[in-house]
């Protein structure tokens, strides 16, 4: 089965692209996730087909925006909001 994960901290956002992920393709799994830590743990057991990401969620203790990311890292790196091996090349280290 095709699983797809919403990450999105508002719980009515995130209802909102389930549903209409779901109007479009029935037949889909969608898995919810209201935090970054819960969602990287989950990538990283679950193989899903597509990830909507809340660009701007962080981790609890530097929630905000990107650009709150280190700036010791690599440029193609601060693009990629995980900054970790993927199974697929990122297309924003590109």
């Amino acid at each position: 089965m095709t699983k797809v994960a919403v990450i999105e901290d508002d719980v009515p956002t995130s209802n909102q692209l389930r549903d209409w992920i779901l109007a479009a393709r029935p037949g889909l799994v969608v898995d919810q996730w209201f935090d970054r830590d819960a969602a990287e743990a989950a990538i990283a057991r679950e193989d899903y087909a597509l990830v909507t990401l809340d660009i701007e969620l962080g981790r609890s203790a530097t929630r905000g925006s990107p650009s709150s990311t280190p700036s010791t890292r690599p440029a193609a790196a601060r693009r990629c909001w995980w900054y970790r091996p993927c199974r697929q090349r990122c297309t924003a280290a590109s």
